[in-house]
């Protein structure tokens, strides 16, 4: 049973965190739009709609296509932002 109760937890809080992902990033576009964010940093982003887990945000991350890379000695996943900058 408790198990049951996880299972669909978990599940929320990815169907949450990937509503998030799509409503603010793509998983390509142009380099302008181009930005790295840790797996921490996205959890902390989406603090107030859910609470994913770090496997949870590698899941979905990868369902969705993202990639990930070094940069800065850090691993990162490469976003593009959806809406364009305000000059």
């Amino acid at each position: 049973m408790k198990k049951d109760i996880d299972d669909e937890q978990e599940r929320t809080a990815q169907d949450a965190f990937r509503a998030f992902v799509l409503s603010k990033y793509d998983s390509f576009g142009s380099s302008s739009a181009m930005i790295f964010r840790t797996s921490r940093e996205l959890i902390y982003d989406c603090r107030e709609m859910c609470e994913p887990s770090l496997p949870d945000v590698a899941k979905v991350m990868d369902d969705l296509g993202f990639k990930s890379d070094q940069f800065c000695g850090q691993y990162t996943w490469v976003l593009y932002e959806k809406e364009e900058l305000r000059y």
